[in-house]
């Protein structure tokens, strides 16, 4: 899989992350770098454990919740030997309403014929592929970017009973 990077823009929000390309395309690199394979579940508390202090930096509370063995093994096919971890992380900007990103971290095991390794992730003509960079690590830095330009041009939510159009 690849993910295409973004050309210049010049409106000041998609200026600022066109001038994050380089940050942005390496910390993808360094995700994609982990091989969290499912099945069987490997590398998920590695993963989160890499992903947590950019989120931290980011002014978010964090959270890793680490499912517990006995359960994991009881209803998680694979579990034995490969813990399985998640992260919550929450950014309190003050808003009335609460907008929830899910994203997960996992990637099937890879198959067919790479151009390069897929967990050696490279980027070329502008795309960086590798395992993971569509589906669903290039999101999760993608978020990750979408919250550091709101707060570097400390753009905040909108009064929404000025703003909403219709009644709740």
């Amino acid at each position: 899989m690849a993910v295409k990077m973004a050309a210049k823009a010049t409106a000041k929000p998609e200026s600022h992350i066109d001038r994050q390309g380089t940050h942005i395309a390496r910390f993808l690199q360094d995700l994609v770098r982990i091989p969290t394979v499912n099945p069987p579940g490997e590398n998920y508390l590695r993963f989160v454990s890499a992903v947590e202090p950019k989120l931290r930096a980011l002014g978010m509370t964090t959270q890793i919740v680490t499912v517990p063995t006995a359960y994991a093994n009881r209803f998680v096919p694979n579990a034995r030997g490969y813990p399985r971890a998640s992260l919550i992380a929450r950014l309190d900007v003050g808003a009335p309403r609460t907008i929830h990103f899910n994203c997960h971290y996992d990637v099937v095991p890879a198959a067919g014929q790479w151009r390069f390794g897929p967990f050696e992730p490279k980027v070329q003509t502008g795309w960086i592929f590798g395992r993971g960079t569509s589906d669903m690590k290039g999101a999760i830095a993608a978020v990750c970017l979408a919250i550091q330009t709101l707060k570097d041009l400390k753009i905040t939510p909108p009064d929404e009973r000025r703003t909403l159009p219709y009644p709740r």
